[in-house]
């Protein structure tokens, strides 16, 4: 009764610690997408899983065997020797990217002449392209260094706010260079400050911007049609970057959700009645920001 204590107890231990591991890796690396993991591991795991297998099978029979070891310390400190060299190899396989390949693997560059360009480029401006570094990058390395920051933010103070009757604390605040919902600017009589000049929809990458332009009877133009679809809008900041009137403005507000997908669609009379404060899009005090 004992022993099977022992073994379970044992067994719901590495459970637990192989989840935590994983759960540990997943912190560290969001961004790895479930293909990728799921090629990490019936690529990589898997054949090293069952190769080491058949290592420790080998390993346990020459222990038996031929060695003829019986004491238990005697047998674990054997394997434990074996595994040693098996540790070694793996670590320097995946420390020197052979099996793990990302982008830090890159064809040698082109010669550069003096101005930093290829030889033979017909750019106006000489180009300074950054390589990552090659075989002296190690993934193990950075994964272990991520993991440890990681492990250190558990013990940190956590901060709690009670939303939504709580939006800031005296530690935490949201960035004035936050783009969200967006927001059209009026003049001292309220109208739109929006001259119609085509520019926002022009550049906007996503394509959420609808303008029909028109003109009074003075030859202003202004917004006849002017609509925003927040849905499929990306948040960039282009749309303000562009405009020479800074009338549309990406706001510092997160707070629009709807219960249906046609209220995403801002019209004109619904961003001229947004008040929230307007993005910065950049900190005013790094000059390397602009």
């Amino acid at each position: 009764m004992v022993q099977f204590l022992v073994t379970a107890v044992a067994f719901f231990t590495k459970c637990l610690f192989f989840l935590f591991l994983f759960m540990w890796v997943r912190w560290t690396l969001p961004r790895f997408r479930y293909d990728q993991l799921m090629a990490l591991g019936w690529k990589v795991f898997i054949p090293m899983g069952l190769a080491y297998v058949l290592f420790v099978a080998v390993a346990v029979w020459v222990v038996d065997g031929p060695l003829g070891v019986t004491s238990v310390a005697a047998r674990s400190g054997l394997l434990f020797l074996f595994n040693v060299p098996v540790l070694v190899l793996v670590f320097r396989v995946l420390d020197r990217g052979r099996l793990i390949r990302g982008s830090s693997i890159r064809p040698p560059c082109p010669p550069r002449g003096a101005r930093g360009r290829p030889e033979g480029s017909i750019m106006a401006i000489g180009v300074k392209v950054m390589h990552r570094p090659g075989s002296e990058a190690s993934y193990v390395r950075a994964t272990l260094k991520g993991m440890a920051l990681t492990f250190r933010h558990l013990f940190r103070p956590k901060i709690t706010m009670q939303y939504p009757e709580e939006r800031s604390t005296e530690t935490w605040t949201i960035s004035p260079r936050w783009r969200g919902t967006h927001r059209m600017l009026t003049d001292e009589q309220g109208r739109s400050k929006c001259v119609a000049c085509g520019l926002c929809p022009q550049i906007c990458p996503a394509n959420c911007i609808k303008l029909v332009p028109g003109e009074d009877e003075h030859g202003n133009r202004y917004p006849l049609i002017y609509e925003i679809d927040e849905f499929r809008c990306v948040f960039c900041g282009y749309c303000q970057e562009v405009c020479p009137e800074e009338a549309i403005h990406v706001g510092v507000h997160y707070e629009n959700a709807e219960y249906e997908r046609g209220r995403f669609v801002y019209d004109l009379e619904r961003l001229s009645a947004q008040t929230h404060p307007v993005s910065s899009l950049w900190d005013p005090t790094d000059p390397r920001g602009e």
